[in-house]
């Protein structure tokens, strides 16, 4: 018999026997003790703390401890606290607290403040450990950072138990503060509460976390114990479909509808309980939820399925039976009139009239004529009735005299019911009438947009002439843009007609009937359309309106594995619908990715355990019929979760005064520099260029050269021989940039001449012929200022003709005057006499003393007949802080401030000829100058070039109709305003000598508003834009716009129209010529406009094709286990390569050990963490239409023992960062070699010194580097 012998282990971890209250409440200056018992061998060590600072014993507090109990006794207490009692020993720990409530509690003088020197050394923690689960033989890695200004230990626990760096367990620390467990190979056991504790002289700080091992023989494959069922559902009712699903670990759930994925909307929510039930809740069910529902559960034991076949159904009929809600009733149904007469009709004598009826029903109602309640007779030959192929019953009666006055009564009835419509008819004497001619259809009164409540009646109404009568069709378009016929469908409507009266009726309207209703009109000579919107909607129901975001999504930093909530809040009528997306595409709801909607204008996107998957940037797109917006917000990384905002130096470097632009060429005579000239710096003059940059078009391999040159201010007319010859000497020295090892002789005088002569020759084939302008030299795209300052911006523009030019701020022409000055220097390209075909001209605009009224966008519009152009300047003024007296006298010496009052005022009334050209102006006196808005009719003037024009000097305000038109009668306002007040001055403008006729003309409609397709052209084909249009009477007149700016009729931008579509025919495209368009139809009776988009994109062409090459790599590379790695090579081809990594034939993602990225024409492969599984041989593959490299890069994880020199080498090598103007930017790099290498830090090629740059370096030789990014270059790192 063999007996088994067991030894207990040596030692007991500590553990408490008796603890201390959880609270205590004591008297300020009262004396009381702490007591704790415990147990342990060997005997644990004691230390107490409060909040987290060691306790030292003086004349206030007093320990005494024994080998298995301590008291803490305290003489007074001051203020409130917590104390701990923190047992050690070899095997483990434990700890107790209890907080001790202080009344009649004064400020202490000798508590230690959050500022003093004890408090700032204790350890503190910078990065918490995160919650891991991992499943068994898998390995995990626990991570925090617990930062000790004065030495410190490190200790780990699991339950209270202390690890050693032993067996399974690996424990490492490094210079950063970071602290790190790796468990190999997991076991069921392993799952526990895991803590890191790191103890100074001065206190202790701990982090801990929760580890789960799902053990993958305790797997179940998911299966439903509930499945669904098949189910019926009443129209606007609630559906709840649910089930239940059992399986380990837990199961992922989705739901789908006819194949298609479900999202969370406002209408459908998704729910899944922690007991395993799954439910799918659709709120008020519409006859498109029919259909196949399934619900699929998914985990890495298998997947599982059940489905439930949804139908909607919907009462009818008297005894309210049931049918489906997306069929017809075609069983039983009274008959009711979808087409009736109207209720008078006035005819004269010997004339004829005609009443049409239509009425449907179930079983096919049978349709009489009656007048005075007696049936007509088809034997009665004063009427003649007949029925239609599509159903309408139609009454004649011709050569009516005064007995023919009565009631007539159609009566439509089968076994359900009977319906009667009635028609007083009035014959009276005759009238002279004109022979009617052939007209075209025409709504003399259109359909007008109203709203309802839910529920109630409405009529459409609308008058329509025409000769022959027109036949009318109503078509309603619901919010999806789906299409119904309701004249040759049953619907709830009911059409009548009679004359030019026609209307549609309906006796009660839903909610889900809002839409758009249209009427078209059509005869033999043309047809006609007028629409409306019909809104339904309680009385509860806020104003309708596009959608707004009240709250918008934010930019988001968090640390990995955490969870992190988007939210949005928005307003709008109808409730927009919203839809989430994540780089682009629709978010996909999943175990870690929720959407919420608590209310029906705030919906929440919850993301949990949050990876590198999960980063990038989110949308939320809100639609309603009136429009869509988006909102968008980033997720980034960081080490602590925080919102959106900028960061900010502590220290902020002096603004640079002046920046010296860098040229392609040195000029050879250095200008002498002054006292004037330095103040004209600090000043801030603007800088300009003499000589700008031209096109050319070269040859494939050719040698090319532009060059440029910056005035310190305006010289006109300064060109001579000299500058020729230097630029001449610069071009042909900027040619040597080409080659691999420049020489520093200059070339000989021929040389120059030669480069002088491409240019030549290149400028004088591209001004063989006329050319559209364009501009050599923009203004900045955004300018910021302070107020009081004077505003200069210049451009230099070039065509052939000589292109009109004039500068507007939001559609009001600016004249030189007291504000503004506008002037241009003449031609000043040397070359111009000699070409006589392209010129160059600097304009210029001037704004003085500008205010806070002044910021906005200025343009700057350039046309002749070959074409226009046009940019922008964004200006934004900021206000003065710095209001010293000195600033305060100098604004005073100049001009008092003073309210805007106009010296000549608006004429009361103006009456003008109908199209006669009108200028009407009123002058303002103010200080600052004041911003000017006119107005018509209280709506704001938007600039219509053919139609109207506005100026403004700064003083003289004018507008200016180029033909008065009908529509243009109205009252006009002219408001100025400026930062002390406002002042409005106004006219009433009367038109004489309109035609009758032409205000019953057909306003333009084109068939869309907006096309959202985008059109995508290459660069210098034939471009054709067209439009089509609905309706409209001549004359008709088109006008194209690109970006709100006219675009003139020419060869290269050529209108033309054909029938009902127009079009804008572009010759040669641009890749500038990319833009909003916009086509505008206008005619005595309306205007219309159709936008639409034109995406021009570069024809870039390869000169030659090139296989892909590896090259510049270390064939083996070394590296410590828990280092960070990058394997790095060149690679080079034509087109660029597509590049791929691998190991051991699986394919490597960008993933959180795994990084790849480029730097040019240099891949890395950063590998974090590098355990010695790492190891072995990585593939670089590199394949474009050429063909196709490989590199292999060995991986080798040793641990390093040698004590002999090493090269430097970069572990980390600083990644590319691209920040907006005063923005923290972050570079970093690490390093290794023995002896510790030395570094530095250089910008553009020079080296930075420590007043732009701070470097902190650590003994391992890593580096942290801090800098501000003036403007956009390159640091290098040596």
């Amino acid at each position: 018999m063999t007996t088994t012998l067991k030894t207990s282990s040596i030692g007991q971890a500590p553990q408490f026997t008796i603890v201390p209250q959880q609270k205590i409440v004591v008297n300020r200056d009262d004396e009381f003790d702490i007591v704790v018992e415990f147990s342990g061998t060997p005997a644990p060590s004691v230390k107490w703390y409060k909040e987290n600072l060691q306790v030292v014993p003086d004349d206030k507090v007093n320990v005494t401890t024994t080998p298995t109990s301590s008291i803490l006794n305290l003489k007074s207490q001051e203020e409130n606290g917590s104390f701990t009692c923190f047992i050690e020993n070899e095997l483990g720990q434990a700890s107790t607290s209890c907080l001790v409530t202080v009344f009649n509690r004064a400020a202490s003088l000798h508590s230690t403040p959050d500022h003093s020197l004890e408090r700032n050394l204790i350890p503190t923690v910078q990065k918490q450990l995160n919650n891991e689960s991992s499943q068994a033989r898998q390995q995990i890695v626990l991570t925090c950072r617990i930062s000790s200004r004065s030495e410190s230990t490190v200790a780990w626990f699991k339950d209270d138990e202390r690890i050693e760096s032993a067996g399974r367990y690996e424990l490492s620390s490094d210079k950063k503060s970071n602290h790190k467990l790796v468990c190999h190979a997991v076991q069921s056991m392993d799952t526990g509460k895991y803590r890191c504790v790191v103890t100074n002289k001065y206190g202790y700080a701990e982090s801990e976390c929760n580890v789960s091992v799902e053990d993958v023989t305790k797997f179940i494959a998911p299966s439903f114990s509930s499945t669904l069922s098949d189910s019926t559902a009443m129209l606007g009712h609630n559906i709840s479909l649910e089930c239940k699903v059992e399986g380990f670990p837990i199961p992922e759930i989705s739901w789908t509808k006819d194949g298609e994925r479900i999202s969370t909307t406002r209408r459908i929510r998704q729910v899944q309980e922690e007991n395993g039930i799954c439910r799918l809740i659709i709120s008020k069910a519409e006859s498109d939820d029919m259909g196949v529902y399934v619900c699929s559960a998914t985990s890495v034991s298998g997947v599982d399925s059940t489905s439930s076949m949804v139908m909607i159904a919907k009462t009818t009929g008297t005894d309210s039976h049931l049918v489906i809600a997306q069929t017809l009733d075609d069983k039983q149904e009274k008959p009711r009139f979808i087409r009736a007469p109207p209720s008078l009709i006035e005819v004269n004598e010997s004339g004829q009239f005609t009443l049409v009826a239509k009425a449907i029903g179930e079983p096919k109602p049978t349709v009489t004529w009656l007048k005075d309640g007696r049936e007509i007779l088809r034997t009665n030959r004063i009427y003649h009735h007949f029925v239609t192929g599509d159903g309408e019953s139609h009454l004649i009666a011709e050569c009516v005299v005064s007995k023919t006055s009565g009631i007539f009564s159609c009566k439509a009835e089968n076994p359900n019911g009977t319906v009667i419509a009635e028609t007083q008819v009035i014959v009276q004497k005759m009238k002279q009438t004109n022979e009617l001619v052939n007209v075209s259809p025409k709504f003399t009164i259109p359909l007008t947009d109203m709203g309802i409540v839910n529920g109630h009646p409405t009529t459409l109404s609308c008058n329509v002439i025409g000769s022959p009568e027109p036949t009318l069709e109503w078509i309603y378009i619901d919010d999806s843009g789906n299409k119904t016929n309701l004249t040759s469908s049953t619907t709830s409507w009911t059409e009548c007609r009679f004359g030019k009266v026609a209307e549609l009726k309906s006796e009660r309207v839903m909610r889900e009937q809002r839409g758009t209703y249209q009427c078209v009109a059509t005869n033999s000579s043309g047809q006609a359309t007028t629409q409306c919107y019909l809104l339904v909607g309680e009385l509860s129901d806020e104003p309708a309106g596009p959608p707004r975001f009240v709250k918008c999504l934010q930019d988001t930093w968090t640390p990995l594995k955490e969870s992190v909530e988007f939210s949005v809040e928005l307003a709008g009528f109808p409730t927009p619908d919203l839809t989430w997306y994540h780089n682009e595409k629709k978010v996909l709801e999943g175990k870690d990715v929720k959407i919420t909607f608590p209310s029906d204008t705030t919906s929440v996107l919850s993301i949990k355990n949050v990876s590198l998957a999960s980063l990038g940037m989110y949308y939320v797109e809100a639609s309603n019929i009136h429009g869509v917006l988006r909102t968008a917000g980033r997720l980034n990384v960081s080490d602590e979760r925080r919102k959106a905002e900028p960061p900010q130096f502590k220290h902020v470097l002096e603004p640079v005064l002046a920046v010296q632009p860098k040229v392609a060429f040195s000029d050879e005579h250095p200008r002498a520099s002054s006292s004037a000239a330095t103040a004209r710096v600090k000043k801030g003059a603007a800088p300009m260029f003499l000589q700008g940059l031209e096109d050319m078009d070269l040859k494939a391999g050719a040698s090319a050269a532009v060059a440029g040159k910056l005035g310190r201010k305006l010289r006109p007319h300064r060109s001579t021989t000299n500058d020729a010859d230097k630029l001449a000497k610069a071009l042909a020295q900027s040619l040597k940039l080409e080659e691999t090892k420049a020489s520093t002789d200059s070339r000989p005088e021929s040389a120059a001449n030669t480069a002088l002569d491409e240019v030549r020759a290149a400028i004088n084939s591209r001004n063989k012929r006329p050319c559209r302008p364009k501009f050599m030299v923009k203004p900045k795209p955004k300018k910021v200022l302070e107020e009081y300052k004077s505003l200069r911006l210049k451009t230099a523009i070039s065509g052939n003709p000589m292109p009109q030019v004039h500068w507007d701020k939001e559609g009001i022409i600016l004249e030189t005057g007291n504000k503004y000055s506008i002037y241009n220097d003449g031609d000043f390209y040397y070359l111009e006499v000699r070409l006589n075909v392209l010129t160059k001209i600097n304009f210029f605009l001037k704004v003085h003393h500008v205010s806070t009224f002044d910021k906005g966008f200025y343009n700057c519009t350039a046309a002749n007949n070959e074409g226009i152009v046009t940019c922008t300047s964004e200006i934004d003024v900021l206000p003065n802080k710095e209001d010293s007296a000195a600033q305060v006298a100098k604004r005073k010496s100049r001009k008092e401030a003073k309210a805007p009052n106009f010296i000549e005022v608006l004429p009361g009334r103006s009456q003008t000829n109908l199209n006669e050209s009108l200028c009407v102006e009123c002058s303002v006196s103010a200080y600052p100058c004041a911003s000017i808005i006119w107005t018509r009719n209280s709506v704001r003037l938007l600039p219509q070039a053919d139609r109207y024009t506005m100026s403004y000097d700064g003083e003289c305000a004018s507008l200016k109709f180029i033909s008065v038109a009908p529509g243009d009668e109205g009252t006009y306002s002219c408001e100025a305003v400026n930062e002390h007040g406002s002042a409005i001055s106004t006219m009433n403008l009367q038109v004489s000598g309109m035609d009758a006729n032409a205000a019953e003309g057909i306003p333009p409609l084109f068939r869309f508003e907006k096309i959202k397709s985008v059109r995508k052209v290459v660069d210098g084909s034939r471009v054709e834009l067209a439009a089509e249009l609905v309706q409209a009477s001549e004359p008709l007149q088109i006008r194209w716009l690109r970006n709100k700016v006219t675009i003139v009729d020419s060869p290269s931008f050529s209108y033309s129209r054909s029938e009902k579509m127009v079009f804008l025919t572009i010759a040669d495209v641009f890749p500038e010529d990319g833009g909003e368009y916009t086509v505008e139809a206008k005619n005595q009776s309306g205007i219309a406009r159709c936008t639409m988009q034109l995406d021009v994109r570069s024809n870039e062409r390869s000169v030659a094709d090139e296989a892909p090459r590896v090259f510049d790599f270390e064939p083996t590379t070394r590296s410590d286990p828990g280092a960070s790695v990058e394997l790095r090579a060149k690679v080079i081809g034509h087109p660029d390569p597509v590049i791929s990594w691998s190991k051991a034939a699986q394919k490597l993602n960008n993933e959180e050990r795994y990084l790849m990225r480029n730097e040019g024409d240099t891949f890395i492969l950063r590998i974090s963490n590098v355990s010695r599984a790492d190891a072995g041989k990585y593939v670089l593959t590199a394949i474009n239409a050429s063909g196709q490299a490989n590199a292999e890069l060995e991986l080798t994880v040793v641990q390093s023992t040698k004590t002999i020199g090493e090269k430097p080498k970069f572990n980390e090598s600083p990644i590319s960062v691209q920040t907006c103007e005063k923005n923290r930017a972050e570079l970093r790099a690490s390093f290794s070699g023995t002896p510790a290498p030395t570094c530095r830090w250089f910008y553009n090629g020079n080296e930075l010194i420590d007043e732009y740059l701070c470097t902190i370096r650590n003994q391992n030789g890593e580096e942290l580097a801090n800098a501000m990014i003036l403007s956009e270059g390159m640091f290098f790192f040596n």
